[in-house]
């Protein structure tokens, strides 16, 4: 019986059927991948190798199934991530404290929880966000211009920094790619925004509470898309809280010095 010819076809459409059996993947990754498939299949081939030959390394170069589903779970998270907080099809954001004994937050998008900001101790100012991007530490430093640093969860190099340069919370967000942003509030400390360098809003997190602080979250239409957003409403919210909280003490040590 004659050995029936490699029909890669029909290799490539059952590699692309295993694949698709992780919700990891969208049929434009499928796409995507078997089209870099496709051509290193033909790369290898004019290197001389045979087409089953080819397939099988190409294959292999590509990459094993839960490795690829692993990065494009990541990818995938991250996409659904930013239309949860500014698609189209975006639900209303609001950062809430489930107890007022922590500093704990989670982000809603609608009722469901898109993110998390958790502080190490009621005491101190390093805290871990977390989101379908991935895992942030946030943590200031210095006393009357104070400085706050974004790093990757692990890392001992800064992504971003800020820079407190007015006496209300104020300051500019510096990222290491070149990106700088502005971050306001007002008066009442009622509210804190981040703005373009040209003062055009982007976030702003309308705040308050009692025992339990919480905060609807606005995204405005110049921030849709933007890369930085999903750290610009983890760290505007980071920011937001410390000022919250410098305020109190503030009022505490004013209230005791009158009293």
């Amino acid at each position: 019986m004659e050995n029936q010819p490699f029909d890669l076809n029909a290799a490539i459409q059952h590699w692309r059927k295993e694949l698709a059996k992780s919700s990891s993947f969208r049929p434009d990754d499928l796409d995507e991948l078997e089209s870099h498939l496709r051509d290193s299949v033909s790369s290898l081939q004019a290197q001389g190798l045979t087409l089953d030959e080819a397939f099988l390394i190409a294959r292999r170069r590509t990459g094993p199934k839960d490795v690829l589903a692993a990065e494009f779970a990541t990818i995938n998270g991250s996409s659904v991530w930013m239309e949860k907080i500014s698609g189209e099809a975006a639900q209303p954001l609001k950062w809430v404290q489930p107890s007022g004994l922590k500093l704990e937050y989670e982000l809603l998008a609608g009722e469901t929880e898109a993110a998390t900001l958790k502080f190490r101790s009621c005491w101190g100012t390093l805290a871990r966000a977390e989101s379908a991007d991935g895992c942030w530490t946030f943590k200031r430093n210095g006393f009357w211009q104070t400085r706050a640093s974004i790093r990757m969860c692990g890392a001992n190099t800064d992504l971003a920094v800020f820079q407190n340069n007015t006496w209300t919370g104020g300051g500019t967000l510096t990222f290491t790619a070149g990106a700088r942003y502005k971050a306001t509030t007002n008066l009442w400390m009622t509210n804190y925004e981040i703005r373009t360098e040209n003062d055009e809003p982007l976030v702003r997190f309308n705040y308050g509470g009692l025992f339990r602080l919480s905060a609807q979250v606005e995204i405005q239409s110049a921030a849709k898309g933007l890369a930085d957003l999903p750290l610009l409403v983890l760290f505007g919210w980071y920011l937001a809280v410390m000022c919250y909280m410098d305020a109190s003490v503030a009022g505490a040590a004013g209230a005791g010095g009158t009293s």
